[in-house]
C-alpha cells in the first residue's frame, strides 16, 4: 500500500516538474527571441530616424513609446492604449511596431494588424508557439496563431478544452 502511494506521489512530482520545465523553456525562448528582435528594430529605427512603438508592452521597455491596457511598474514612456481600437497615432509615425504576445488576446486581430501597419513601416508580431504550455492553458487567449503565407492564420480557441484534457491526464497518472 505504501509503495503504491509513494509511486503515485513520485509520478505527480515528475509530472509537475515536467510541466514547470516546459513552461519555463517556452518563456526563455520567447524572451531571447524578443530581445533579439528588439535589437534589430532599434537598428532600423536609428537608420530611418523614427521611434518604435512597443504595443502590449507588459513589463518591457523595448519601445520609445511603450503602450498597454494596464501600466506596469518601471515602464518608461508609457501610454495607456487599447490595441483593439484605432491607434492614436499618425500614419507611418513609427519605424516599427513591436507586438509580442498580444495578438492571441485580441478579439479582432485582423483589425489590430491593419492599425499596426497603418502607424508603422514594419510590424513584428510575436506569438506563443504551439509547443509552449502557456499557449494551451492561458485562460485569456482567444486564438491559436499560426504563421501562414502570405498572412497569419487565426483559429478560434477556448482553453477550457485544454483544462479538461489536462484533468483527464492527471486522473490517469
Amino acid at each position: 500500500m505504501f509503495e503504491k502511494i509513494l509511486a503515485t506521489v513520485i509520478k505527480g512530482v515528475v509530472f509537475t516538474l515536467t510541466l514547470t520545465a516546459w513552461w519555463y523553456v517556452g518563456t526563455l525562448v520567447k524572451y531571447l527571441e524578443d530581445k533579439g528582435v528588439a535589437k534589430e528594430l532599434r537598428k532600423y529605427a536609428k537608420k530611418v530616424n523614427k521611434p518604435i512603438l512597443n504595443l502590449g508592452c507588459g513589463r518591457t521597455n523595448y519601445g520609445d513609446v511603450n503602450a498597454d491596457v494596464v501600466r506596469h511598474r518601471n515602464v518608461r514612456n508609457f501610454m495607456k492604449i487599447d490595441a483593439n481600437s484605432v491607434l492614436p497615432f499618425k500614419n507611418k509615425q513609427f519605424s516599427s511596431v513591436f507586438a509580442s504576445n498580444i495578438i492571441e488576446h485580441l478579439p479582432n486581430p485582423d483589425f489590430s494588424l491593419k492599425e499596426m501597419k497603418r502607424v508603422a513601416d514594419k510590424v513584428y508580431i510575436g506569438h506563443p508557439k504551439w509547443w509552449q504550455l502557456g499557449t494551451w492553458l492561458a485562460p485569456d487567449h482567444c486564438w491559436l496563431v499560426f504563421r501562414g503565407k502570405p498572412k497569419f492564420k487565426f483559429i478560434r480557441y477556448n482553453p477550457v478544452v485544454a483544462y479538461i484534457i489536462l484533468g483527464i491526464v492527471i486522473l490517469f497518472l
